[in-house]
């Protein structure tokens, strides 16, 4: 009977021990979660700037080329932006038929748009003013998986 009370000792050690590893485990995985909540939330802030900034950019700089009906012009200021590869797809629609759309493929190329541009993407549309009268409009999607691939190493 005297040997058993050891064992039963040690046992009732192991199962607090494992039980404070646990609830330890439990805490710190709850906190990392609330981190990384608080990080996609500051990261899809900054993302909102840098697609508002450059939707912004973006309308001033085509303001001229639209009033001038230039689409070459028009399609230099856009590929200009698109040197970033966050920029996926800008389209603008001008008066006198101008149309421009760009957009990127799986390997970041930059080639002309056809269709509406939809998916996981940061939007922002903005008129093109001219003497504060509307001459076009932009649209600007700017692509999440930066940020998506930033969070995840940060997870590994």
């Amino acid at each position: 009977m005297m040997s058993a009370i050891p064992a039963l000792q040690s046992s009732l050690k192991t199962k607090i021990i494992l039980a404070l590893v646990m609830i330890v485990t439990l805490i710190l995985g709850a906190f990392k979660l609330y981190e990384y909540q608080l990080d996609r939330a500051a990261m899809m802030v900054e993302l909102n700037q840098l697609s508002e900034e450059k939707v912004t950019r973006l309308s001033e700089n085509l303001s001229l080329p639209l009033w001038e009906i230039e689409e070459d012009w028009a399609e230099d200021v856009i590929l200009t932006e698109m040197i970033d590869p966050r920029v996926y797809a800008v389209s603008v629609v001008g008066e006198g038929d101008l149309s421009i759309a760009k957009v990127r493929d799986v390997h970041g190329q930059i080639f002309d748009a056809v269709g509406e541009v939809s998916g996981d993407y940061v939007v922002q549309e903005r008129h093109v003013l001219r003497d504060g009268e509307r001459i076009g409009t932009l649209k600007l999607c700017v692509t999440k998986a930066y940020m998506q691939a930033e969070l995840r190493n940060w997870l590994l």
